[in-house]
């Protein structure tokens, strides 16, 4: 975000890198969270949060960094910033939902149809 503000000729604020500790702190809790979903215990070659401690601290972890991360933004005299990446978190939480629901229907599909979905019949 910083290069981007630099890259189109404009000074670099404290907004902007306000704006662009809330972007990292939203991009990191959406990792914690999503080891959680996925139970992952690898991110780049590192142990996730919840392979060291426990889901509950996971899930505390990035609740902190997604309201903390709003708090800073909410620090800002323009509301514009905070708009779009209230959204833009909405949307992500949205699509987690769906990739859970499709999941849950795929398993569920799987249940109802014989055989592995490669044309093969299930053992007599």
């Amino acid at each position: 975000m910083l290069l981007t503000a630099k890259a189109v000729g404009g000074p670099i604020t404290a907004a902007h890198i306000t704006l662009a500790a809330v972007v990292e702190m939203i991009h990191t809790a959406t990792l914690v969270h999503d080891d959680v979903l996925d139970e992952a215990h690898m991110r780049r070659h590192l142990a996730t949060v919840n392979a060291r401690w426990d889901n509950e601290a996971s899930v505390l972890l990035g609740d902190f960094l997604f309201t903390h991360a709003f708090y800073l933004a909410s620090t800002l005299d323009n509301v514009l910033g905070c708009r779009l990446i209230g959204r833009a978190t909405n949307i992500v939480c949205e699509c987690e939902l769906r990739q859970k629901r499709i999941a849950r229907q795929f398993s569920n599909w799987r249940r109802r149809v014989p055989g592995d979905c490669r044309g093969k019949k299930p053992p007599s």
